[in-house]
């Protein structure tokens, strides 16, 4: 697989799913313009509606993707739990928090377990 210049990919086992790789990171070693595309189904996950509200955007440096846990559903605390997904993810590359978003893939309507998440990335990143 051919991997563009100047970004990173990675992929971890965070405790989403059990026994297999289920947390993404794209990394962009400098700041890079980017856009989304977004559902159009009325019941957003909350890392939909925090994208989708600063997308698109120049300067982005990192999307955190988790698979098993879209986080729908979930009220104002679903979006407190992306902030904290991304600032964990932003303090382990040592980016602003800004520079990064979160998406999921998945139907389930719980939290996040942001424990897990942070402490994937930041075995990842080392």
């Amino acid at each position: 697989m051919k991997v563009p210049n100047g970004f990173q990919f990675s992929g971890v086992q965070a405790g989403i799913k059990p026994n297999r790789k289920d947390l993404a990171l794209v990394y962009s070693q400098v700041p890079c313009s980017a856009a989304g595309c977004f559902t159009r189904n009325t019941a957003r996950a909350a890392p939909v509606l925090d994208a989708e509200a600063r997308l698109p955007a120049a300067g982005l440096r990192a999307v955190v993707i988790n698979s098993g846990n879209a986080n729908a559903l979930t009220g104002p605390e679903g979006l407190q739990d992306v902030k904290a997904v991304c600032e964990a993810v932003a303090r382990a590359l040592d980016v602003p928090a800004i520079d990064c978003v979160a998406a999921s893939s998945t139907r389930t309507t719980r939290r996040p377990a942001v424990p897990s998440v942070s402490v994937g990335w930041r075995a990842s990143t080392h």
